[in-house]
């Protein structure tokens, strides 16, 4: 359901709908909330025999989240290059955005 709510918030905005209130905002703090509350329950568990778990949890954490995200920066940036090589001109990456509009 919360996922519902923030799915919602965002289209209305993007496909301009009347703004209707599905409690966006405070779904994704409560995302956050489950969140943090099953990476403590994780740390304590899972992690807390080892001398170094924090180490070992942030290090797992951070290779989760770096790999996907270097992995599709790379090529981005590298067709991003290509586009401007053979143009001459910089990518649009705001060209879905509509002018004016933060």
């Amino acid at each position: 359901m919360l996922a519902f709510a923030v799915a919602g918030g965002h289209a209305l905005g993007a496909f301009n709908f009347p703004n209707i209130y599905l409690a966006g905002g405070e779904a994704v703090q409560i995302f956050y909330m489950i969140s943090g509350f099953l990476i403590a329950l994780i740390l304590r568990g899972k992690y807390a025999d080892s001398a170094n778990g924090n180490w070992i949890f942030y290090s797992n954490r951070a290779a989760k989240i770096f790999v996907p995200y270097l992995t599709l920066l790379g090529p981005t940036v590298a067709l991003s290059a290509l586009f401007y090589v053979f143009t001459g001109k910089a990518a649009a990456l705001n060209s879905f955005v509509e002018e004016g509009r933060p």
